[in-house]
């Protein structure tokens, strides 16, 4: 191996390392936020097109995510803006983002979801048949259950 290319995989390597090393004592401390507010200054942010609603211009996309703490952690950090997906640990982490948001105003956060319609075949880019609206509309319902929510935005 080059000299040079053995130093970047060397550098990579520890700072990766490091970055791992953070996150369980940033998982600790997302305990102990429960009762602290607006840690840091607000974010800058955005108006989303015309509906009034302002959103930080970091948002947490929520996949990977198994700790409601995490969720709250961020959310105390001025993060409003939670994306998740029903694909997302098969739905578990629905779960995980309404158990962090829980008993946090309904109108100071932002979430949003996505599903699959089973009629979509991704790698083609098509629908093979007709959507079928009803059952779709169930599994919109399945999320709000597993967020505990009655709307996402």
């Amino acid at each position: 191996m080059e000299n040079r290319q053995r130093r970047d995989f060397i550098r990579k390597s520890l700072l990766g390392i490091s970055g791992a090393a953070l996150v369980p004592g940033a998982l600790k401390a997302s305990r102990r936020i429960d009762n602290q507010k607006n840690l840091i200054p607000e974010l800058p942010g955005r108006t989303l097109g015309r509906t009034g609603i302002k959103t930080p211009l970091i948002s947490l996309g929520a996949a990977g995510i198994y700790d409601p703490n995490f969720v709250k952690a961020a959310y105390y950090a001025g993060v409003k803006l939670f994306f998740s997906a029903t694909y997302y640990g098969e739905g578990k982490n629905e779960i995980v983002v309404g158990e962090g948001l829980k008993g946090i105003p309904r109108d100071s956060f932002v979430i949003g979801t996505a599903t699959p319609a089973d009629e979509f075949d991704a790698r083609a880019g098509v629908f093979k048949s007709p959507l079928d609206i009803d059952a779709y509309i169930r599994k919109a319902e399945a999320s709000l259950k597993r967020f505990g929510l009655d709307y996402v935005d």
